[in-house]
């Protein structure tokens, strides 16, 4: 199970703005993120559920927009 995570860059570090289970859902949001001044720098992180660790691992920095 994959998650994709749309990240704000604040105060000197990423923070998690919101979570989506479609890649390209989590895309056409961030490019709306991206047209408002209001929101800075943001990426997407891509997350898969690991079942042998019962843990959320980062597979991928996606695009810093």
């Amino acid at each position: 199970m994959n998650s994709f995570e749309i990240q704000l860059f604040r105060d000197g570090v990423w923070k998690t703005d919101s979570i989506f289970d479609d890649r390209e859902l989590a895309e056409t949001e961030a490019h709306r993120m991206e047209e408002s001044s209001r929101f800075g720098n943001l990426r997407i992180v891509e997350e898969t559920y690991d079942p042998n660790t019962k843990s959320m691992i980062s597979l991928e920095k996606a695009k810093c927009i």
